[in-house]
Protein backbone atom coordinates (compact mmCIF):
# COMPACT_ATOMS: atom_id res chain seq x y z
CA UNK A 1 0.00 0.00 0.00
CA UNK A 2 1.40 3.36 -0.99
CA UNK A 3 1.54 6.32 1.35
CA UNK A 4 -0.96 8.15 -0.85
CA UNK A 5 -3.51 5.32 -0.47
CA UNK A 6 -2.86 5.31 3.25
CA UNK A 7 -3.45 9.06 3.46
CA UNK A 8 -6.69 8.71 1.50
CA UNK A 9 -7.98 6.06 3.89
CA UNK A 10 -7.04 8.16 6.91
CA UNK A 11 -8.80 11.19 5.41
CA UNK A 12 -11.94 9.15 4.72
CA UNK A 13 -11.97 7.81 8.27
CA UNK A 14 -11.46 11.28 9.77
CA UNK A 15 -14.24 12.87 7.70
CA UNK A 16 -16.83 10.16 8.29
CA UNK A 17 -19.33 10.47 11.15
CA UNK A 18 -18.98 8.17 14.16
CA UNK A 19 -22.73 7.48 14.48
CA UNK A 20 -25.59 7.06 12.05
CA UNK A 21 -26.99 10.44 13.20
CA UNK A 22 -23.97 12.05 11.58
CA UNK A 23 -25.92 11.60 8.38
CA UNK A 24 -28.71 13.86 9.71
CA UNK A 25 -29.05 16.00 6.56
CA UNK A 26 -31.29 13.33 5.03
CA UNK A 27 -33.77 14.04 7.84
CA UNK A 28 -34.05 17.75 7.03
CA UNK A 29 -36.16 17.38 3.84
CA UNK A 30 -38.40 14.90 5.65
CA UNK A 31 -39.04 17.47 8.39
CA UNK A 32 -39.87 20.12 5.76
CA UNK A 33 -42.38 17.80 4.08
CA UNK A 34 -44.01 16.89 7.40
CA UNK A 35 -44.31 20.58 8.36
CA UNK A 36 -45.75 21.35 4.91
CA UNK A 37 -48.35 18.59 5.24
CA UNK A 38 -49.35 19.79 8.71
CA UNK A 39 -49.74 23.38 7.46
CA UNK A 40 -51.83 22.26 4.48
CA UNK A 41 -54.10 20.10 6.66
CA UNK A 42 -54.51 22.98 9.12
CA UNK A 43 -55.40 25.41 6.32
CA UNK A 44 -57.82 22.93 4.78
CA UNK A 45 -59.50 22.38 8.17
CA UNK A 46 -59.69 26.12 8.78
CA UNK A 47 -61.33 26.85 5.42
CA UNK A 48 -63.71 23.88 5.72
CA UNK A 49 -64.85 25.22 9.09
CA UNK A 50 -65.12 28.91 8.11
CA UNK A 51 -66.45 28.49 4.58
CA UNK A 52 -67.92 24.98 4.24
CA UNK A 53 -69.18 25.53 0.66
CA UNK A 54 -65.83 26.75 -0.70
CA UNK A 55 -64.61 24.77 -3.68
CA UNK A 56 -62.13 25.57 -6.41
CA UNK A 57 -63.80 24.93 -9.74
CA UNK A 58 -62.44 24.47 -13.23
CA UNK A 59 -64.47 25.35 -16.28
CA UNK A 60 -63.72 23.54 -19.49
CA UNK A 61 -66.08 24.87 -22.15
CA UNK A 62 -69.57 24.46 -20.70
CA UNK A 63 -68.47 21.79 -18.22
CA UNK A 64 -67.71 23.03 -14.68
CA UNK A 65 -66.26 20.62 -12.12
CA UNK A 66 -64.66 20.88 -8.73
CA UNK A 67 -60.85 20.86 -8.88
CA UNK A 68 -60.43 17.90 -6.53
CA UNK A 69 -62.93 15.80 -8.47
CA UNK A 70 -60.62 15.91 -11.47
CA UNK A 71 -58.87 12.58 -11.99
CA UNK A 72 -55.75 14.36 -13.27
CA UNK A 73 -55.39 16.36 -10.03
CA UNK A 74 -55.88 13.25 -7.89
CA UNK A 75 -53.29 11.30 -9.88
CA UNK A 76 -50.79 14.20 -9.72
CA UNK A 77 -51.13 14.44 -5.95
CA UNK A 78 -50.73 10.67 -5.61
CA UNK A 79 -47.64 10.53 -7.85
CA UNK A 80 -45.96 13.46 -6.11
CA UNK A 81 -46.61 12.10 -2.61
CA UNK A 82 -45.40 8.62 -3.58
CA UNK A 83 -42.24 9.96 -5.20
CA UNK A 84 -41.46 12.10 -2.15
CA UNK A 85 -41.96 9.12 0.16
CA UNK A 86 -39.80 6.81 -1.97
CA UNK A 87 -37.06 9.44 -2.27
CA UNK A 88 -36.83 9.91 1.49
CA UNK A 89 -36.85 6.16 2.06
CA UNK A 90 -33.97 5.82 -0.41
CA UNK A 91 -32.04 8.61 1.33
CA UNK A 92 -32.44 6.80 4.65
CA UNK A 93 -31.25 3.52 3.09
CA UNK A 94 -28.25 5.26 1.50
CA UNK A 95 -27.28 6.83 4.82
CA UNK A 96 -27.43 3.42 6.50
CA UNK A 97 -25.37 1.85 3.72
CA UNK A 98 -22.75 4.60 3.90
CA UNK A 99 -22.53 4.15 7.66
CA UNK A 100 -21.97 0.39 7.26
CA UNK A 101 -19.28 0.96 4.62
CA UNK A 102 -17.46 3.39 6.90
CA UNK A 103 -17.55 0.75 9.65
CA UNK A 104 -15.97 -1.77 7.30
CA UNK A 105 -13.36 0.78 6.25
CA UNK A 106 -12.50 1.49 9.89
CA UNK A 107 -12.09 -2.19 10.73
CA UNK A 108 -9.92 -2.76 7.64
CA UNK A 109 -7.81 0.26 8.59
CA UNK A 110 -7.34 -1.14 12.09
CA UNK A 111 -6.17 -4.45 10.68
CA UNK A 112 -3.72 -2.64 8.42
CA UNK A 113 -2.54 -0.53 11.34
CA UNK A 114 -3.48 2.74 9.69
CA UNK A 115 -5.27 4.12 12.75
CA UNK A 116 -2.20 4.11 14.97
CA UNK A 117 0.34 4.91 12.29
CA UNK A 118 1.62 1.34 11.67
CA UNK A 119 1.24 -0.71 8.52
CA UNK A 120 -0.01 -3.95 10.06
CA UNK A 121 2.25 -6.81 9.01
CA UNK A 122 4.20 -4.70 6.52
CA UNK A 123 6.30 -2.54 8.89
CA UNK A 124 9.64 -1.62 7.45
CA UNK A 125 12.58 -2.08 9.78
Amino acid sequence: MTSQERDQIQAMIRKSPRRIWGYWPFVLPVIFVIIGIVVQVALLGYFKQKVPGLEVCVRRGTNVEAMWDSQLVQECVLVVSLSITVTFALLAVLAGTAFKQVGLLRSAAKELGIDDGKRGGQDKV
